[in-house]
């Protein structure tokens, strides 16, 4: 046992407003801190779905609030926050719709008086390359501890604030040990990322030696969208290449239906971040009636190789349930459809044509 991993461990009272979040807590069984919860942790276990829910969609990105707007409510009440004076108004309302990607019910998080709040802080500065890279970094510990400090204010005592944004695969693991550490578990964060890094290497082990196919994953069909942050890097493990991904990045993700053609996919993947199997399955076909001239010439089209999945489980969020994504993916790419699933995933995707 580390000095990290000691009885007061298990204590903590926590809040996870981000569902990769809980499904890190639960990787790492400890789900039973949880006192609050997003309205999307739909987690099974009854722990999770006890939790008090306290949050609700955002009526729109609107209610995003950027980065010039949090500057501007920090500088204003910098004095009131530092000198734990009464809790400025500009950011009771910023907490209520910057605190997590969602709308937060600020009365009833109060009433939970949580130790730890597991979240993706909104309008942070991104952290980019080159020396202004340091600048950003300070900025967003500086944004970050101005949060705690107005969570203190509204909870009665000091509130830890884990800021989760992974992009990468590595990322998503080290918010995996990011919440194990916060909770004093940081030997037990350690044996969960080895976990399921075991259970990813075991999948692609299965694509080793196979000719690479072309893949493009849709991310959002109207307009279109390929997907990007870890996916690339998981369909390159599952032995594919992302034939979207180049052209995706020089466009912040926006992709063409011509595009699409001329990349001459082998698979298709409809992934629309937040959907459902059934409610993918709906798109892609309707996708494929809009674009059914432009891709008919296609491989994956050709050789009805068209596949919708569990984008909510499976596309949305960076954490443990990464090494299912893998192994469907897996799946998708080598099993001889209509066969018996390797890794027993077969009810989070289908085949559209």
């Amino acid at each position: 046992m580390g000095a990290a991993d000691g009885p007061q461990a298990g204590r903590r009272r926590v809040v996870s407003l981000l569902p990769s979040a809980t499904d890190a807590l639960e990787a790492l069984g400890c789900a039973e801190l949880l006192v609050g919860r997003s309205h999307e942790c739909d987690h099974a276990l009854p722990c999770i779905a006890a939790a008090t829910p306290i949050t609700s969609p955002k009526a729109s990105t609107d209610d995003t609030p950027s980065f010039k707007e949090l500057d501007a409510i920090f500088s204003a009440s910098k004095a009131a926050v530092a000198g734990a004076a009464l809790l400025a108004g500009d950011m009771v309302s910023w907490l209520h719709l910057g605190l997590a990607v969602f709308r937060v019910d600020l009365r009833a998080l109060a009433e939970l008086r949580p130790d730890v709040v597991l979240t993706q802080v909104q309008g942070l500065p991104a952290i980019g390359d080159g020396a202004a890279a340091g600048d950003a970094g300070a900025a967003r510990a500086e944004a970050i501890g101005a949060v705690e400090a107005a969570l203190e204010e509204l909870v009665g005592k000091h509130v830890r604030v884990v800021h989760l944004e992974a992009d990468t695969l590595d990322e998503a693991m080290q918010d995996v040990r990011q919440v194990a550490g916060a909770l004093g578990l940081g030997e037990k964060g350690e044996e969960c990322v080895k976990r399921i890094r075991r259970r990813m290497d075991a999948a692609a082990e299965m694509a080793r030696g196979r000719a690479g196919l072309r893949v493009a994953c849709i991310q959002w069909p109207d307009p279109l969208y390929a997907a990007l942050s870890w996916v690339p890097e998981l369909i390159r493990l599952a032995g594919g290449k992302d034939v979207l991904e180049a052209k995706a990045r020089t466009a912040f993700g926006s992709v063409s239906a011509s595009d699409v053609a001329q990349a001459d996919p082998e698979v298709i993947v409809v992934a629309v971040c937040g959907l459902s199997r059934q409610k993918c399955a709906a798109v892609g076909k309707t996708l494929l009636e809009r674009f059914g001239r432009e891709w008919r010439e296609t491989a994956a089209v050709k050789n009805r190789r068209v596949v919708a999945v569990d984008a909510v489980r499976l596309f949305s969020r960076p954490g443990p349930l990464l090494a299912d994504t893998l192994e469907a993916l897996c799946e998708i790419f080598h099993s001889t459809f209509g066969e018996m699933q390797p890794f027993g995933h077969g009810e989070r995707w289908q085949v559209l044509l």
